[in-house]
């Protein structure tokens, strides 16, 4: 998973690039469709006459603020560091980690705790419910959502992707015999 996320990142960071090249390109190449494609957005604005014109003029006057203007409003990027792949991989690899032990958390304390192997698949099932709906909810707080929406809606995409991991899993072992 943290490969993913680094390679993923890279692959951002990558195509980011190439885009601004590209735009570079166009801005000495073609000035006047550059022009236009600025105007354009800021039409999309609300702005008109004169004021269209003067923050047209202001943009493409100054060419780093175009090029970063046009990055953002026209391709919808933004800049993406080298530094970024690594924070993603590791986030994203500690995540998976953890995530991957809360449900096993149950079995490794299955005997002290008394339980068959039934009761816990149920523990864990409840566990990882509880983790779930946890973190939509603190989602939804730390982002001014709903945090009982988040957290049900968090609930639900944890329980449908496990759903469809046994699944899979059960379809291949069931193949496989």
């Amino acid at each position: 998973m943290g490969a993913v996320a680094y390679t993923s990142t890279l692959a951002r960071r990558d195509h980011y690039l190439s885009e601004l090249e590209r735009e570079k390109q166009e801005m000495r190449d073609l000035p006047e469709k550059e022009r236009e494609e600025v105007r354009e957005v800021f039409e999309r604005w609300g702005f008109t006459g004169p004021d269209l014109e003067d923050a047209t003029d202001t943009i493409v006057s100054n060419p780093t603020a175009h090029l970063e203007f046009m990055m953002a409003h026209e391709l919808n990027l933004s800049p993406v560091e080298r530094t970024q792949a690594r924070k993603s991989a590791i986030l994203v690899g500690v995540a998976a980690v953890v995530g991957s032990l809360i449900p096993l958390a149950p079995f490794v304390f299955l005997s002290t705790m008394g339980l068959t192997i039934f009761g816990g698949i149920l523990t864990s099932l409840v566990v990882s419910a509880v983790t779930l709906f946890a973190i939509g909810w603190y989602k939804g707080k730390a982002t001014l959502g709903r945090p009982a929406r988040s957290g049900t809606q968090m609930l639900i995409i944890g329980i449908v992707s496990a759903l469809a991991g046994f699944g899979i899993a059960y379809l291949v072992g069931v193949a496989g015999t």
